[in-house]
């Protein structure tokens, strides 16, 4: 257990770090990971293939940090071509967690996260933010997503 611990917060802690760098107070005080894209695959094969991982996560810890971070990189990078492939990742790590009814439990917990993007302001749950971040995507997403609409 304190194992699966101590990835599931390096994992959160790794991830924060794409929209908190962004909000300091102190410009440039916080450094910028640029390796999302690895660290999203490291987790979603982490998921897939230690389902002790995955039931941690669902029972234990607080999913919600996972998916604003998750959230958050996909909205961003909806409009860049380049960046296909991430949100590809991201939604098969939202996949594999929505397979749980726990993870559905989750979402209804409050969103009071202020993200530094265009997001529209909403008052509601992380359900709310991951059906936002969807509709976005699919509205103003990149032609190239157009096989991942099936999914959502």
């Amino acid at each position: 257990g304190r194992d699966l611990n101590t990835l599931y917060r390096g994992f959160v802690r790794l991830l924060r770090n794409m929209h908190e760098s962004k909000t300091t107070l102190l410009p440039g005080s916080q450094a910028r990971l640029e390796c999302h894209q690895e660290l999203l695959i490291l987790l979603w094969k982490s998921l897939e293939e230690n389902p002790l991982f995955l039931d941690f996560i669902l029972t234990r810890c607080d999913v919600c940090e996972l998916v604003v971070p998750i959230c958050y990189l996909m909205y961003v990078s909806r409009k860049d071509v380049a960046q296909v492939g991430l949100i590809h990742i991201c939604t098969f790590i939202l996949l594999k967690l929505s397979g749980e009814r726990s993870f559905g439990v989750s979402l209804n917990r409050p969103f009071r996260t202020k993200l530094p993007c265009d997001l529209p302001l909403f008052t509601g749950s992380h359900a709310d933010l991951v059906s936002i971040t969807l509709h976005k995507i699919i509205v103003n997403g990149s032609y190239r997503l157009l096989p991942l609409y099936s999914c959502f």
